[in-house]
């Protein structure tokens, strides 16, 4: 897969990487907030480092941008959940390299009620 399909799916994977964040961590229960400009280069970031080293992974177990996004956030942030109990093929191996990221957490700003990401 050359750079621009990587950049690509990473792009497609994005808005369900952040819907999964405001789902599993909203910082109001049951409130939308937008994210930051900031927030959202910094996701897109983590998204494409993550689909840059394991792509292949996702294409052998014909994962969808959908199913990343969504099981990255989940791994990555120890939510007792995601690629590892989904029933992939390589979900143990993918569950162990989000959690190599490390967490983020979200906040909301009381200057502009938008949400920032907090890499830790």
């Amino acid at each position: 897969m050359n750079k621009q399909q990587l950049e690509t799916f990473a792009k497609e994977m994005l808005p369900h990487y952040l819907k999964c964040a405001q789902w599993a961590d909203s910082p109001e229960e049951g409130v939308s907030f937008e994210f930051s400009k900031e927030a959202e280069h910094l996701a897109f970031i983590d998204c494409l480092y993550f689909v840059r080293n394991s792509f292949p992974w996702f294409r052998r177990d014909s994962l969808t941008p959908e199913q990343v996004g969504h099981n990255l956030w989940l791994s990555r942030n120890g939510h007792g959940t995601g690629f590892w109990d989904r029933g992939f093929l390589h979900g143990d191996f993918l569950h162990a390299r989000a959690k190599r990221m490390e967490t983020c957490d979200l906040y909301l700003s009381g200057d502009d009620d938008v949400i920032y990401l907090e890499m830790n």
